[in-house]
């Protein structure tokens, strides 16, 4: 009984952790290019929460297609320290960035036609992402192991 609300747990913390990505990119965005409303609050609220869904849909799918098996590796092997989660976590998302390059879908994300300085151009800031949720999953599941 305790297994499965650990394991739940721990899903519940993987979702809530990739939830930091959309979360900081739509806020480098607005510090970088402003928020225009020109066209109303809601035009605003629209394309947030637009980007917001996007966003999330692929951190969540590499929090848990790439995330879980490395924190399964983490819990095999016994790596418990902050560190290690945040380089793990830098280390998917440059997986996840060099996927998107490859198959054309960070253009969707960043507008550059060169597949080249898209990845060049977002690479930082995916890793950060990566680094910042696995640092937060770490968090919330450090109480639960000690």
């Amino acid at each position: 009984m305790s297994a499965i609300n650990s394991t739940g747990r721990v899903l519940l913390y993987l979702f809530i952790a990739a939830l930091c990505t959309p979360i900081i990119i739509l806020l480098w965005q607005m510090i970088r290019t402003g928020v225009n409303v020109d066209h109303g609050y809601a035009d605003v609220l629209r394309s947030t929460l637009g980007g917001f869904v996007v966003y999330g849909i692929a951190s969540e799918a590499a929090a848990f297609l790439l995330g879980l098996p490395t924190f399964c590796l983490y819990r095999k092997l016994h790596f418990a320290s902050w560190p290690l989660y945040g380089v793990g976590g830098a280390l998917v998302s440059l997986v996840v960035s060099v996927v998107l390059t490859l198959t054309g879908t960070l253009y969707f994300f960043t507008g550059q036609p060169a597949r080249t300085h898209a990845w060049l151009d977002s690479v930082p800031l995916l890793v950060l992402c990566g680094a910042i949720s696995a640092l937060a999953f770490w968090a919330m599941l450090r109480p639960q192991s000690e």
